[in-house]
């Protein structure tokens, strides 16, 4: 039996899969509870994408030595390429249970959670969005905040959230949130990269020249453009870009403030 498990061993390291398969079940045929034969049978099997049946073996090799680590291990393995991910985190603890230190057990437990947790907050983002749609700010600022708890750098979460506030009058927050949307799929590739540096509004820009760049089209530059008088009341000197059809319609508006195209 052992020499047909060497076989099978070096048959798998060629990818031989079925000639592996075919070698460990002779070896199985000899000894059908010995659970390193069943070990990697289950390997195997997993290559040939016989995914039911290479759990299976799994199960029996663990069923024959409860402290089997590579068997857990491999079993997790197998869940998680499958993207079974709650069950194979359950394989994984099982390795940590005999051994809390297991590296491998560790980091593959990290990657499964990960999914897990982005498969829940990816549902609290789409309760959310239902209730922003039935203008529930509220209930989808909750959902949203949820979402976010399970995966921080969730940004659309942060973006919608951003929408939702702001149409409920929480405008300081709102705006903070509103930064996320650069890293959307929308915005991305709307943004602008300058040599100097972006100003949210945190350090004074007395004596500083700062310019304001349309974004969002014209509604966002006819509405937003009155701000330009605040920054100048703060002492910087302020460039208002604007499209080049409301160039003449910001010139008009705003004479003492300097202009100039969409750059």
């Amino acid at each position: 039996m052992i020499d047909l498990l060497t076989t099978a061993i070096e048959q798998a390291q060629i990818k031989q899969w079925q000639i592996a398969a075919d070698t460990l079940e002779q070896a199985l045929a000899l000894e059908p509870k010995n659970a390193t034969v069943l070990c990697n049978y289950g390997n195997v099997l997993h290559e040939l994408e016989r995914v039911d049946e290479s759990i299976a073996a799994f199960n029996l090799a663990i069923a024959q030595r409860p402290d089997y680590l590579l068997a857990h291990l491999n079993k997790g393995l197998v869940l998680l390429a499958e993207q079974r991910y709650v069950e194979s985190v359950s394989c994984f603890d099982a390795v940590l249970t005999f051994d809390s230190n297991h590296a491998d057990a560790r980091t593959n437990r990290e990657i499964a959670m990960a999914n897990v947790n982005r498969d829940a907050a990816q549902k609290k983002f789409d309760l959310g969005v239902e209730q922003q749609a039935n203008c529930h700010y509220a209930q989808a600022c909750d959902s949203y905040d949820a979402a976010l708890a399970l995966v921080p750098y969730f940004s659309p979460a942060s973006w919608n959230q951003s929408l939702c506030r702001l149409m409920s009058g929480q405008l300081h927050r709102g705006w903070e949130l509103a930064e996320s949307r650069w890293d959307i799929d929308q915005f991305r590739g709307a943004k602008r990269h300058y040599h100097c540096p972006l100003w949210l509004g945190q350090e004074s820009i007395a004596g500083k020249i700062i310019y304001l760049w349309p974004e969002q089209g014209f509604g966002d530059t006819w509405q937003f453009s009155r701000y330009a008088l605040v920054l100048q009341e703060m002492d910087a000197k302020v460039i208002l870009g604007s499209e080049k059809s409301t160039l003449r319609l910001l010139q008009n508006s705003f004479g003492r403030i300097g202009m100039g195209w969409r750059l």
